[in-house]
C-alpha cells in the first residue's frame, strides 16, 4: 500500500474479495507490511481450526513439553481416547521427557567439565 499526503487513512480503506482462497494472501500482505486489519464477515486464516491444529503440531515438534499443544492435538484426528487414556499418556510423556532432559543436561555438564 502506498501512502500519500492527504490520502485516506487505513481505517477508511476496505478490501473486498470474492473467494476465501484470496484471504490468506491478503492477510499475509497486511502482516508483512504492518497494516492493521480486521476480518469482517468471516474467519481470519490464522483463526481457523485446521491452521491452529497444524500450528499445535509444529509447536509440539519444537517443544515436546508444550501442554497446550498436546491438549489441542491429542485427539486430532479423532483417536477415540478418553480422559483417562489422555491423562495416562500425558503422565508417561512427562516422565519420559523429564528423564530425557536430565540425561541431556548430564551429558552437557560432562562435556563442559
Amino acid at each position: 500500500l502506498m501512502r500519500q499526503k492527504g490520502g485516506p487513512s487505513a481505517a477508511q480503506i476496505g478490501v473486498l474479495y470474492r473467494t476465501n482462497r484470496q484471504a490468506k494472501a491478503l492477510e499475509e500482505a497486511m502482516i508483512v507490511h504492518s497494516v492493521p486489519y480486521t476480518v469482517v464477515g468471516g474467519i481470519s486464516v490464522y483463526d481457523r481450526k485446521v491452521v491452529k491444529d497444524l500450528l499445535a503440531y509444529l509447536r509440539l515438534l519444537t517443544n515436546p513439553t508444550d501442554q497446550g499443544a498436546f491438549s489441542r492435538i491429542v485427539n486430532m484426528p479423532p483417536r477415540f481416547l478418553g480422559p483417562k487414556a489422555v491423562s495416562k499418556a500425558q503422565a508417561w510423556a512427562d516422565k519420559e521427557l523429564t528423564q530425557q532432559l536430565k540425561a541431556d543436561l548430564d551429558k552437557e555438564e560432562q562435556r563442559e567439565a
